[in-house]
Parts: C-alpha cells; sequence; structure tokens
C-alpha cells in the first residue's frame, strides 16, 4: 500500500513509492494534453487495502484535460492483483488514477485474513507527478494516496463513465506537494522522512488476496516502511466497518479539509472514530517484521506510534462535530446523554463527514450505537436503513453514501432496530465542481 513525497533529493529514476511530491524528476505541474506519439510506458498499478482480485478495473487520466490516458484490469502478479496501463511516452503532465471494484472483486481483509467485496461503487484514488518517461514504472494505490487525491478536491464524484471532470482548482506540482505533506503529516512523517518512505509511487508490500496467514512483508526499505503503517492503519479499522468504507471516510475529512483549509484533520479523524487503536496494532505489525535482516525505519515507525495518539481514538469516543444527530427510541433518552448515576439510555449517534457540501458531490454517515453500560460500537450499514426527506437535494444510497443533488437543506433519517437519528445536510447555492449549476440531476 503506499504514499510519498519526491523531494528534490530523489532521483528520477526512484520514481517507486507512496506518495510523491515530484519537483527533480521533470514533472512541472502543467497537464499534459493529447498524445502526439503512439510509443507506449507501462504503469503497472497495484490497487492496495489488502491485495485486490483479479478483474478490478484502473484507468489513468489527464488531470488538466480530463482525458483518458489508458486502462486495464487487474491480473495476479507475484500474488497481487496488479494493472498494467499503456500510457503514451509523450504524455508529461500530473496523472490521475481511478481503481474501481467489480460484482465479483475483492480485496484481502487484512484483520481476518479473509476476502471481502470490493463492489462497483468502491474505488480508490491517486494523484501521480509527472508521468512522462522512457522507463516503465510500478506503483501502488491505497487509503492513502486517496487522502491526498481528495485534498485535491478529486473524488469518485468527479468521474462519469470513462470520463473525469478535473476540480475547478487546477492541480499543479506546488499543490500536490502540499496535499501529501498534509497527509504525511498526520502520521508524523515529515519532509525530512520522504526519502525513508517514498509514499507515492512504490510498489505497496501487502498481503496478496489469496494469503491464509500472516507471515513476514516481503519488502525491504520504503516499500517496507509503508506498508508496515498501511498494514496496521488496515488493522485499526473499526470493527463493522468495511476497509474500502475506512478509505473513504478518510478522504471525505482530507476533502473536507480542501473546502475549508481551517478543518484541522487530525482532529476531525480522531473525533469521528475512524482509526481505533493505531498505536496497538502498529506495534503488533512492526514485531512481526522486525528481525536482524530487516531493513524496517524503526525511528521512521516511531514517529507513526507518536502521531497516532493524536489521530487514533477508542471505542467509547463519542461523535464528531458537524452532522451529529441525537437518536430516540424506546426509553426516550437523547443521543449522546446519560441521565442517572449507573443508567445509561442506549441511543444512537450519526456522524457526517461535511454537513454542507456543493451539488455533485457525496459525503459518508457513520452510526455509532451506544448501550445501556456505555459501551460504544459502529453500527455496519448492512444492518441500517436510510432515507432522505428531500430527493431532489438529497439521495442516500445503501451503504450511508450521500449524493449532494441540488441546493436545499435536507435530512437523512436512519433507523437502526427500534431507534431513529438524523443529519441534517445543506447544499448551498452557486455554481459547483464538474459543471454541476445546483440542478437536481439523476
Amino acid at each position: 500500500m503506499g504514499f510519498a513525497v519526491l523531494m528534490k533529493v530523489f532521483s528520477c529514476v526512484s520514481l517507486i513509492g507512496l506518495f510523491a511530491l515530484m519537483t527533480s524528476c521533470g514533472g512541472g505541474g502543467g497537464g499534459g494534453g493529447s498524445p502526439t506519439t503512439t510509443s507506449n510506458i507501462t504503469l503497472a498499478v497495484t490497487p492496495a487495502l489488502g491485495g485486490v482480485s483479479a478483474g478490478v478495473n484502473v484507468a489513468a487520466f489527464d488531470s488538466q484535460t480530463g482525458a483518458q490516458l489508458g486502462v486495464a484490469t487487474t491480473t495476479i502478479v507475484d500474488g497481487l492483483g496488479t494493472a498494467n496501463i499503456p500510457l503514451p511516452a509523450s504524455y508529461k503532465g500530473i496523472a490521475v488514477i481511478k481503481v474501481n471494484g467489480c460484482s465479483t472483486c475483492s480485496y484481502l481483509d487484512e484483520r481476518t485474513m479473509q476476502p471481502a467485496s470490493f463492489g462497483e461503487a468502491d474505488s480508490l484514488l491517486a494523484v501521480l507527478p509527472s508521468v512522462s518517461s522512457s522507463q516503465d514504472r510500478s506503483v501502488g494505490v491505497s487509503a492513502l494516496t486517496s487522502m491526498a487525491a481528495a485534498k485535491l478536491g478529486v473524488t469518485p464524484t468527479n468521474f462519469y463513465g470513462s470520463s473525469f471532470s478535473p476540480p475547478v482548482t487546477q492541480i499543479t506540482a506546488t499543490s500536490l506537494n502540499a496535499a501529501v505533506s498534509t497527509v504525511l503529516d498526520v502520521f508524523g512523517i515529515s519532509s525530512n522522512d520522504s526519502s525513508n518512505v517514498d509514499l507515492m509511487f512504490s510498489k505497496p508490500v501487502v498481503y496478496g488476496v489469496n494469503s491464509k496467514a500472516e507471515d513476514k512483508l516481503s519488502g525491504t526499505g520504503s516499500s517496507l516502511n509503508i506498508g508496515v503503517l498501511l498494514t496496521a492503519l488496515a488493522k485499526s479499522t473499526p470493527v463493522g466497518t468495511p476497509l474500502i468504507k475506512q478509505s473513504s471516510s478518510l478522504s471525505q475529512v482530507l476533502y473536507q479539509s480542501f473546502q475549508d483549509p481551517s478543518v484541522n484533520v487530525k482532529t476531525n479523524i480522531a473525533s469521528g472514530n475512524l482509526i481505533s487503536d493505531f498505536s496497538s496494532k502498529l506495534n503488533e505489525v512492526k514485531q512481526k517484521n522486525l528481525d536482524a535482516s530487516s531493513s524496517l525505519d524503526t525511528s521512521l515507525i516511531a514517529k507513526v506510534e507518536q502521531a497516532s495518539k493524536t489521530i487514533s481514538s477508542s471505542s467509547s469516543s463519542s461523535s464528531s462535530s458537524s452532522g451529529s444527530g441525537s437518536g430516540s427510541g424506546s426509553g426516550s433518552g437523547s443521543g449522546t446523554s446519560g441521565n442517572s448515576s449507573s443508567q445509561i439510555t442506549p441511543s444512537l449517534i450519526a456522524t457526517v463527514a461535511n454537513s454542507n457540501i456543493s451539488a455533485g458531490l457525496s459525503t459518508q454517515i457513520q452510526v455509532v450505537y451506544k448501550s445501556n453500560d456505555g459501551t460504544s460500537s459502529v453500527v455496519p450499514t448492512s444492518s441500517l436503513t436510510y432515507t432522505s426527506s428531500n430527493l431532489k437535494v438529497l439521495t442516500v444510497t445503501k451503504s450511508g453514501l450521500v449524493n449532494a443533488m441540488g441546493p436545499g437543506q435536507a435530512s437523512i433519517v436512519i433507523n437502526y432496530q427500534d431507534k431513529n437519528v438524523s443529519v441534517d445536510i445543506t447544499v448551498p447555492n452557486g455554481v459547483y465542481p464538474n459543471g454541476f449549476s445546483g440542478q437536481a440531476y439523476n
């Protein structure tokens, strides 16, 4: 799984990493336009939650024009699903990568070491620095690259079939560098550490979709460092939340930061209960991959472990700020109140990553059930039903993904057993990203 910052100390040859802040490898921030030659290079893309199966769709797009540069589906290479995308060798711009599941696709859930569904509506994203080169490349796309993409205004709603609608704010080398730095900082990694992590472009070290046991991760250098980080992140996904949904929720926080730079990303990740017991999971994965022959950078992992204390929450923490609602049902207690000394009324707490979204965009709802003994747990989306109060303003999927359709305010009501909770979301008037004018669309 991977993401990295390419600093000037990187050579053009080392464009294998996870998140990269490009400057010295020949890529400015410009777009690329249409290629003028039929000569191609191969971009080998390895999607990573855990490893994915064959059949996952991967496409590359020009970040400025939205033109599709190449497309492929994954096949199993060395145990990992990898898509070999042919790219025009003449293309010199920043590229956007979208990974989409399918009805029969899966990824490895590293909490259970069992395959999990990677459906058609599920996706991972990445924004890559200049890919112009005469050499083939291997890259990784993960939850972390999706976070950086969201910080640049790139979300699944920018894509329609085989087309990509670039965000209204142009993606440049400078903005890409800043987005990657923001994500790195969440995990305690500074630009001084980037040569050890190579977070944007290296082929991820993860367990393949058919792995049955957790052996030592097979990798060295930055690929191993980031593999340990991302494996721990997967393991710290709250119980009942699919890994792909955690990726979506983390990206929503970064997209909220894109819309409002004053948003505190770390605080919102922690208050949203998106990561649980990260420090202990990181230590667990570190110990499994630490021996005399290991090249794991323990000082770097120690920094990540320290940072984890600011973003990881326990299962008993309460909801986040915007979009929270109070539940009602048997016992008449409101969502977050605990009235008597020892008796707590069971309740639902709903949070939404962004309660003010433009038409054409989306946001994810998460629901937590607080029992009468005070413990809290995330409710699986499969156990919930969602209803919109105004379909011209908001629609909602079975998995709790809210889509903004047109201007106005509406509520999403969530039902679980005998309890209901709601969140209010506003879609403002105006001109929106992706060319929407605020009118309802299908």
